[in-house]
């Protein structure tokens, strides 16, 4: 997956939301210029686990994590095949702080165009690293 703008991983979660394994539910709160804080679940066990995204806003990598978690977890094979959803709850929170990522995501937007080639864009971003790994 190439880094997902705001606007992309909204319609990412409206197509996991469609296929009724995963159920949005109402927004846990607002950010503070109005942007909902989205949640997510998949089961109904007691157990409940909570996994969130997007805590500090450089960090989007990790709502890419909860989204791909997310996909993977729904379709119900692979390594997730055995995790018996009667018995569990898992609550997703992908962006806890959606301003910072439609910030961070704007300014890499910036840097990396949608329509850059993935060698254009890796070459970028390994430029970055060396630049600023003592940091």
């Amino acid at each position: 997956m190439n880094i997902l703008d705001y606007e992309e991983v909204q319609a990412f979660l409206n197509k996991l939301a469609q296929n009724g394994k995963i159920t949005k539910q109402d927004n846990i709160g607002t950010s503070k210029y109005g942007l909902p804080i989205e949640h997510y679940t998949l089961g109904n066990g007691k157990r409940e686990i909570v996994i969130t995204g997007a805590t500090h806003g450089a960090e989007i990598i990790s709502t890419d994590f909860v989204l791909h978690l997310m996909n993977e977890m729904q379709k119900s094979n692979g390594i997730f095949k055995n995790v018996n959803l009667e018995d569990y709850t898992f609550h997703f929170v992908p962006m806890l702080n959606p301003e910072g990522y439609l910030i961070t995501t704007s300014a890499v937007r910036q840097l990396i165009p949608r329509n850059m080639s993935r060698e254009e864009a890796m070459e970028i971003c390994r430029q970055y690293y060396l630049a600023y790994r003592q940091d």
